[in-house]
């Protein structure tokens, strides 16, 4: 099973994250050296999620399966060596969790008329920036077939106006959608709209759909050049220092 986020020959968004907030080493410490992710309920519970919304339930569980324990213990290390050829799994009451949230989504009118447009959840999309010069990939949750929007699905627990709004102040979603709209647009030659679907992971469940603002785009735009900034004089001197010698 190849790992999506190895190698350092293609930047990703989460790369770029890495390299403004922490260090080149850091990041060559993740990628270079495919330092592989430990496994959290909360990481697991977002990918089964973003498998049963997108993809449907058959799918994510012949991806995933049904854990006796958290990710992080030991019986879960035990059964996840077992089921070599599966991507993880979690317990039987967090796969009804799972349900909850997309019956809470698929409840919302907008949200089915938007899914069930052909489209395609987990395509690989790589391109050269034009301006840097860096090589790019991104995996879009959620891609038209005929390129015309994107959507990025995200699980919170405050998924109201001002919730999300922090969310993307503290996790740079600016920066991914800048970056997934940017590649997009030079894969495909047209620039697709985008959504953030938001749905809670609490009762009850609540579901939100943001479009992004110009300013808010312009944010992240400014974001991703300065991370690409960062990567592109790393390969160009084959050099990835870590924290710079500062006043605080």
């Amino acid at each position: 099973m190849g790992n999506y986020h190895s190698g350092i020959e293609r930047v990703t968004s989460s790369g770029l994250k890495i390299l403004m907030h922490k260090s080149p080493a850091h990041y060559y410490a993740k990628y270079a050296d495919a330092v592989p992710d430990v496994p959290t309920r909360s990481k697991v519970l977002g990918s089964v999620t973003h498998a049963v919304i997108l993809e449907g339930e058959d799918v994510a569980v012949s991806r995933y399966g049904v854990a006796p324990s958290n990710p992080g213990t030991k019986g879960y290390d035990t059964w996840l060596k077992e089921n070599e050829d599966l991507e993880g799994g979690l317990k039987p009451e967090d796969w009804d969790v799972v349900r909850q949230m997309r019956d809470s989504l698929y409840g919302v009118k907008d949200f089915r008329d938007l899914i069930e447009q052909s489209g395609k959840a987990e395509q690989t999309i790589e391109w050269t920036d034009p301006i840097t010069g860096a090589a790019c990939k991104c995996k879009p949750d959620w891609l038209a077939n005929d390129g015309s929007l994107m959507i990025d699905l995200k699980t919170a627990r405050d998924a109201s106006l001002k919730g999300f709004q922090r969310a993307i102040r503290m996790f740079d979603y600016d920066l991914s959608a800048a970056f997934y709209l940017g590649g997009v647009e030079m894969h495909l030659g047209k620039l697709p709209g985008w959504l953030w679907v938001v749905v809670e992971n609490e009762p009850p469940y609540a579901p939100a759909i943001y479009e992004i603002t110009p300013h808010t785009l312009s944010d992240g735009e400014s974001k991703v050049y300065r991370g690409l900034d960062i990567y592109t004089k790393c390969i160009a001197e084959g050099a990835w220092p870590s924290y710079p010698r500062t006043a605080i």
